[in-house]
């Protein structure tokens, strides 16, 4: 091996423990983002109904840092 690293691991660490809700109707692409994001040390929320999402953010908006949706 010639000590490359995975495009996962090259991902920047979190400087902070960002929580990120990750909104996708299709549940194997919300999961794999949020896994990917949580090897880089971000908190992750999944949600794969766009009602509830919404909900969820108008209850607590500022327990989010950032919302990634397609």
């Amino acid at each position: 091996s010639s000590g490359a690293r995975s495009p996962v691991e090259q991902l920047p660490s979190a400087v902070r423990a960002a929580h990120i809700l990750v909104v996708d109707d299709e549940p194997s692409i919300a999961q794999c983002t949020a896994e990917m994001l949580e090897l880089a040390g971000f908190t992750v929320e999944v949600e794969t109904d766009s009602l509830k999402a919404e909900a969820r953010l108008r209850e607590t908006p500022y327990d989010i840092d950032m919302l990634i949706t397609d």
